[in-house]
């Protein structure tokens, strides 16, 4: 074999090394790349669940303080001045049990809200970003 065929065949095997070599460093980027993706939609997923799981709560406790509101303005004949009113000694007699003081928060540790509205009211929670309006974790919680 000649000297500029030798040349050329060592050449030939650089290029195809050097293809290999790119082809493998694609490969592991695109599997890590895939990898991370996935753990992000994952957390996405669970971040969604656990916003459910709080605002399903939410709702819980705001049927409950809905009644609460209810046996107060039978018994006193008109609304408490917030929800905080129905803390305290009396509070058994609202809810028909023990209250407990999460019962009165939404899941950002601010005391729900009560609001006259004609000749009724309602309980709400403006979400996380304690403005109203708002979609997921700022979404509004209202009974009504």
């Amino acid at each position: 074999m000649s000297g500029a065929q030798r040349t050329l065949e060592q050449s030939s095997q650089r290029k195809f090394v050097a293809f290999i070599a790119i082809t493998l460093v694609l490969l592991v980027v695109s599997v890590v790349s895939a990898t991370l993706l996935f753990r992000e939609f994952e957390l996405d997923a669970r971040e969604q669940s656990a916003i459910e799981q709080a605002q399903y709560e939410d709702e819980k406790k705001i049927a409950r303080l809905l009644k609460a509101v209810e046996a107060y303005r039978t018994k006193r004949g008109e609304l408490p001045a917030s929800i905080d009113a129905l803390r305290g000694a009396d509070a058994n007699e609202w809810f028909g049990i023990e209250a407990y003081d999460g019962l009165f928060v939404d899941s950002w540790g601010r005391t729900f809200r009560l609001e006259p509205t004609g000749a009724g009211f309602r309980v709400f929670s403006l979400g996380r970003d304690d403005a109203v309006g708002g979609e997921g974790l700022d979404r509004d919680l209202t009974s009504r």
